[in-house]
């Protein structure tokens, strides 16, 4: 008869991504679990609809959805101007951030666009 013994280790890794704006030094872990591709409301002129996307930022905050991914293909980016994505991140970040994850989506075919996207949404 043979005997042997093992030991099992657990690693366990954090990604982190940077806040925004002011405090850009910190950072917030991103948890396990599934983020929500956010959508953006619309009003029936085309306009970002503040009230209807106010409260599914809440609704999700009150549901403890793991983290939110906002202004992506999901979010109706490619149709927003930078003002309304600009609106729309701002209200993002006053309703979650430091509730739950928040990622920002930045890309687009224009790289010089993809950088300003970028450099706006860190410093929300």
């Amino acid at each position: 008869p043979y005997s042997s013994s093992s030991t099992t280790t657990t690693t366990t890794t954090t990604t982190t991504m940077l806040s925004a704006g002011t405090n850009a030094n910190e950072f917030t872990p991103l948890v396990p679990g599934s983020f929500v591709a956010l959508v953006t409301p619309m009003t029936q002129d085309g306009k970002v609809d503040i009230p209807a996307l106010t409260h599914l930022l809440r609704y999700h905050v009150e549901s403890q959805t793991d983290g939110l991914c906002v202004l992506g293909t999901t979010g109706e980016s490619t149709v927003l101007s930078m003002e309304e994505r600009d609106l729309v991140l701002t209200l993002v970040v006053d309703e979650c951030k430091g509730k739950l994850p928040i990622l920002a989506g930045t890309g687009t075919i224009d790289p010089q666009t993809v950088r300003a996207y970028t450099m706006h949404a860190r410093d929300v």
